[in-house]
């Protein structure tokens, strides 16, 4: 028997190589952990004491697990040393994403400790209950004893302070359900945390030259938020290309010209555009890619006569997140803003202001999900407003529906990583004929304010815009990844 080669990606022709996984890491929902303390101590003081904070940390986890954006792992009530070690135990052989620690008494600090040393490494939010919101006037010691969570919490924090152990805090009645809420985010940016560490980002070609504001260094954004970046050769890319079957140019043509009004493009463009996207697929499923970053000047429109914009759109509209000019960086927080939306976002520039709307235009050269637009009557497929080595190539004129919409970007700048965030209102309207998906963006402040702010900061040319409020969200992702940020 013939001993099979391995070889490398960048010169293997099989579809399994020695330097890139053969899997996708399967995906799942975040896991979180719940730890529910109460004091043994208390018991023999306080008759019924054990069942009622006992019944308190179990509605606490009943609200928990109605939740369907995370899975709860919840070992039981805790109230000795032994099940204190047992429950941090069990998180641990559960790989779970991020812990909630809860009192429903005052609990010791180091019985605690015992749990975390299993799962140290794990975000923590430390959820402050009360199991009323009003003060009765008759209220008796035992009713302090029996909501005293906050005094064991606190003391937990200032130890937690001084051995420089993170923390988040949640805090409010148990019945309130914006404590749940708030713990669910918590939990859905520790599933985009878990997803960065295994995302694979593959680049083709550099970043756009005359953009030093994109340049960016694989290695800190592997050390600081976790993505890998797969160098994608110019020799694959062709490769690709030159195996692309008619029956499937001719396939994707035939549906590209059902489903899309077309305007000012030749047939011959929309072929080349559909044989891009084919090839552009195949390069995703071949290297196992989580995202994409283009350069879609010069070098893949010499090769391809083409810009890609048509085939990047394709791969986004089906939840694959592509960027053009080379820049990795806000195609980090693309992947990151349509994990948290579960809609595509729109990768931009800032254009031009409306003082009288306070707005902006947000737009750029092609490249979008279709799918933003208020409906597929008002998408037009069109020729792309710049060519820099192809003749002529597809791009998507449309605006994004109206609602409210989250803005980030990030950059590396002379101190290290830095995130945008800003919060306001897709406008929506009829798109200006400029050949290019754009949003109408009315930020929660004066818009002279925040576009100032914008370049006093130094923040890149570059951002991302989502449907839905993920403000908090993000401010939630920086802390946790050490990040600063800008608010706007």
């Amino acid at each position: 028997m013939v001993k099979k080669i391995i070889e490398s990606y960048q010169v293997g022709r099989s579809e399994i190589f020695g330097d890139i996984l053969s899997k996708h890491p399967p995906k799942r929902k975040p896991k979180v952990g719940l730890l529910a303390y109460g004091y043994f101590e208390y018991w023999r003081m306080f008759e019924n004491l054990e069942k009622e904070v006992e019944a308190d940390m179990n509605r606490i986890a009943g609200y928990m697990a109605e939740s369907n954006k995370y899975e709860l792992v919840y070992p039981g009530f805790i109230d000795t040393m032994d099940k204190a070690d047992e429950a941090g135990e069990n998180l641990r052989e559960a790989d779970i994403d991020l812990i909630v620690l809860t009192e429903g008494t005052y609990f010791p600090d180091y019985m605690c400790i015992q749990s975390i040393r299993h799962v140290e490494h794990v975000p923590l939010v430390l959820y402050i209950p009360q199991s009323f919101s009003k003060i009765r006037l008759d209220i008796r010691y035992r009713d302090i004893v029996e909501s005293s969570g906050f005094v064991g919490l606190c003391q937990l924090a200032g130890s937690f302070a001084k051995m420089g152990w993170e923390r988040n805090v949640v805090m409010g009645p148990i019945d309130d359900q914006s404590v749940y809420k708030e713990i669910e985010e918590y939990a859905q940016v520790c599933g985009v945390i878990r997803r960065l560490k295994n995302l694979k980002v593959g680049a083709y070609g550099h970043p756009f030259r005359g953009m030093f504001d994109i340049e960016y260094d694989k290695t800190k954004l592997l050390g600081n938020i976790g993505p890998e970046t797969i160098y994608i050769e110019e020799r694959q890319l062709a490769q690709a290309l030159a195996n692309v079957k008619e029956e499937d140019v001719n396939n994707l043509f035939a549906e590209t010209k059902r489903r899309f009004r077309i305007e000012d493009v030749s047939d011959i463009t929309i072929n080349k555009g559909c044989r891009t996207a084919i090839a552009l697929r195949k390069l995703v499923e071949d290297f196992r890619l989580d995202v994409l970053s283009l350069l879609s000047q010069y070098n893949i429109q010499l090769l391809a006569d083409d810009t890609g914009g048509y085939g990047s759109s394709l791969l986004i509209e089906n939840g694959f997140m592509v960027s053009c000019e080379g820049d990795v960086a806000t195609l980090v927080m693309m992947d990151v803003l349509y994990q948290f939306a579960g809609i595509s976002p729109m990768y931009g520039e800032y254009t031009l202001y409306d003082l009288e709307k306070n707005a902006f235009v947000f737009s750029h050269h092609g490249d979008g999900d279709p799918n933003l637009a208020e409906s597929m009557d008002k998408v037009v497929l069109t020729s792309c407003p710049e060519t820099w080595g192809c003749r002529e190539a597809l791009a998507f004129e449309f605006t994004m529906r109206p609602g409210r919409a989250t803005i980030c970007g990030i950059i590396d700048d002379a101190i290290g990583q830095k995130m945008l965030i800003g919060s306001g209102e897709s406008l929506g309207g009829e798109p200006f004929h400029i050949h290019s998906p754009q949003v109408f963006f009315r930020p929660d402040i004066p818009v002279l304010t925040f576009l100032k702010s914008i370049v006093e900061s130094g923040f890149r040319h570059h951002a991302v815009i989502a449907l839905g409020d993920y403000k908090n969200h993000l401010i939630k992702l920086a802390k946790m990844l050490n990040i600063r940020t800008m608010t706007l």
